[in-house]
């Protein structure tokens, strides 16, 4: 695995990472949306740029479910305002 491949799992982990820290009542949605949708952006370029199947199939996964729990929190903030 090369560095893009590690460094695309890494923000995976980042991403969980900063699930696990940024919640509650008090949190601005609207800045955890973007930073969970840019990293895991960020995340799958990297993936794809690996060309590393291994890197490209975690990486994607990881990423992609961070994308998807964005999404849903982006849903969310329009429920609540």
């Amino acid at each position: 695995m090369n560095k893009l491949g590690i460094a695309s799992i890494a923000l995976a982990l980042f991403n969980i990472l900063l699930f696990l820290l940024l919640r509650g009542p008090g949190v601005n949605i609207g800045l955890v949306v973007g930073m969970f949708g840019a990293l895991s952006v960020l995340g799958l370029v990297f993936a794809v740029l690996s060309q590393k199947w291994p890197a490209v199939v975690t990486g994607a996964v990881l990423n992609g479910g961070g994308l998807i729990v964005a999404l849903v929190l982006f849903l969310a903030e329009g429920a609540i305002s």
